[in-house]
């Protein structure tokens, strides 16, 4: 399977769930939780002078801006349910590509049956929820670890699980587990190989590649030799007469 094979792929699994999860998503408020966190975005600075009761707000500060300012720029609160089943969408196609090991249709099959074990991933992307909002923020900063284990991409993996933390409290106890991923011996080696050259064989004698690589000493040793062999003779008629 190529490369461009297996995006197609993980492509054609978020479409499927985008379209599964706004079909079936909460529109009306049937949780109660998601009714709990919405109603407060249609009016968030009356919230937060606590002219209203909202829930959390310092737990999951970022989701609450989000939905306010979705609302504030459509007003239309229902566009708030939906952010849900797209979030949801990201997750599952970003999760997917982080356990998708090698791009064969058998490692994408077993990919997707561990997946489908955890049923609650679908089912948290059916109403809105801060975690749902923060999870692909998260599940970014381990695929980009995965793909790029290098100083640069360490730092923006932490900025994206930091954002994460701030949509809701608890990704922060992916700290951990992010650090462990970045300190793995797969990408300190992967790391070291981008900046170690692998060093030649030793080689013996006057070989022809090392003269090749250095023509001065090359014609130095030439010189030397050549003018050994032209004393040759010399030497050999002088020992005989001896």
């Amino acid at each position: 399977m190529t490369i461009r094979t297996s995006r197609l792929l993980l492509l054609g699994f978020f479409l499927v769930n985008l379209i599964f999860l706004s079909v079936f998503a909460d529109r009306d408020g049937y949780e109660g939780d998601d009714l709990n966190s919405i109603l407060p975005m249609l009016h968030l600075q009356e919230a937060k002078q606590h002219d209203l009761l909202i829930y959390r707000y310092d737990w999951q500060p970022l989701s609450y801006e989000i939905g306010a300012l979705v609302f504030e720029v459509t007003q239309k609160p229902s566009l708030i349910f939906l952010l849900a089943p797209f979030a949801g969408a990201v997750s599952l196609a970003l999760l997917l590509s982080i356990i998708w090991r090698r791009p064969s249709i058998s490692e994408f099959v077993k990919a997707l049956v561990a997946m489908m074990a955890v049923p609650e991933l679908w089912f948290s992307g059916l109403y809105f929820n801060s975690t749902i909002l923060g999870l692909p923020l998260a599940l970014s900063s381990f695929a980009l670890l995965r793909s790029n284990p290098r100083t640069p991409f360490l730092f923006l993996a932490g900025i994206l699980l930091g954002t994460a933390a701030l949509m809701r409290f608890d990704f922060v106890l992916a700290g951990p587990a992010l650090a462990l991923r970045a300190s793995t011996p797969a990408g300190d080696d992967q790391r070291l190989s981008e900046r170690v050259r692998v060093p030649r064989r030793a080689r013996t004698g006057f070989e022809g590649d090392d003269r090749a690589d250095h023509p001065r000493r090359r014609t130095a040793l030439e010189r030397r030799i050549d003018s050994d062999r032209a004393g040759e003779p010399l030497g050999r008629s002088f020992g005989r007469r001896l």
